[in-house]
């Protein structure tokens, strides 16, 4: 007598249970494939808006700005910087900062510090890369880290205080060297209001700012500083304002303290007022695959970066 046929996930015998785990692989097969076709189409459209923006179409239209006398240590442990977003962590700010000064090579004439994006605590290699073609072994290369992380009030406060006490302990070391600031998304916003404050200014020789995010208080997309390039690509959402910005940053903090509900509202909110930016971050999250050319990235630009830190040029 032959064998009676095993069952089916679909065929005749198939339990519930199985025929459930099929329409449910089906439904999420199918939902997937929406998301990744909703990832696509806003893909699509960021990379119409593409520009590629370079160093060299952002160099500052004045070759030198007025004399500014490089402030003492004293001064700039004084100095009170007005464009916090909220309440710096003075502790943490200190720490960091020391820990930056600890690893500066007091010995070369030029000081490259770098101030990370969100999550990214570490030097890139292709900003490593570009120092070190461009200046050899004259420049000592440090990284300035900081919260980098999404409560954005508490962590760009932070890390613009420990930029400002480092600067002090650059200036308490003394010596006559060159220091250069680069930075990355929240890290670019952080040395860019930074260096409203008249006193960090002064303490930086060049700096550049690669995907400035919208948030900032502070651009120099007007190219008017000689000291600073600001490089934001027209296809990069998080480079463009933000319509309830103090909406936005309450809504984080509000996250980040625990209270999800209230914080979400917040960001719901901020949301309905920046449909381009809110469809950009829910289409990345979706299918990441599909981002890796994300306009926000912006490696290609780090060797021409630290070009103009070094000569003023790209």
């Amino acid at each position: 007598r032959d064998p009676k046929p095993a069952p089916t996930e679909t065929g005749p015998g198939a339990s519930a249970a199985s025929l459930a785990r099929v329409a449910a692989t089906s439904i999420s097969d199918g939902f997937s494939g929406v998301l990744r076709t909703f990832s696509g189409r806003v893909h699509d459209g960021v990379e119409a808006d593409r520009s590629d923006t370079t160093v060299a179409q952002q160099l500052p239209t004045v070759s030198a700005g007025p004399h500014e006398a490089r402030p003492s240590a004293a001064r700039l442990r004084a100095t009170k910087l007005d464009l916090l977003p909220g309440k710096p962590d003075a502790k943490a700010a200190r720490k960091l900062a020391d820990a930056a000064l600890a690893k500066v090579d007091w010995s070369k004439p030029d000081l490259v510090v770098w101030v990370p994006a969100t999550d990214e605590h570490y030097f890139p290699s292709a900003m490593r890369a570009g120092v070190k073609r461009q200046f050899g072994d004259r420049a000592s290369t440090v990284l300035l880290d900081y919260p980098a992380d999404w409560n954005f009030a508490e962590s760009v406060s932070t890390g613009m205080e420990a930029l400002r006490l480092f600067l002090a302990g650059v200036a308490e070391h003394g010596g006559d060297r060159r220091v250069l600031l680069a930075g990355h998304s929240q890290g670019a916003w952080v040395i860019g209001d930074a260096m409203a404050d008249p006193a960090v200014h002064a303490a930086v020789d060049r700096a550049v700012l690669l995907g400035d995010p919208g948030l900032a208080v502070t651009h120099y997309t007007d190219r008017r500083d000689a000291k600073v390039v600001e490089v934001t690509d027209r296809g990069d959402r998080l480079g463009a304002p933000v319509d309830g910005r103090e909406a936005l940053l309450e809504g984080m903090s509000r996250i980040d303290r625990g209270d999800t509900v209230g914080g979400g509202a917040e960001l719901a909110g901020v949301a309905v007022h920046n449909p381009q930016l809110a469809t950009y971050l829910a289409a990345r999250s979706v299918d990441p695959g599909q981002w890796k050319d994300d306009p926000h990235r912006y490696e290609h630009a780090m060797g021409d970066a630290a070009t103009f830190l070094d000569a003023g040029t790209a």
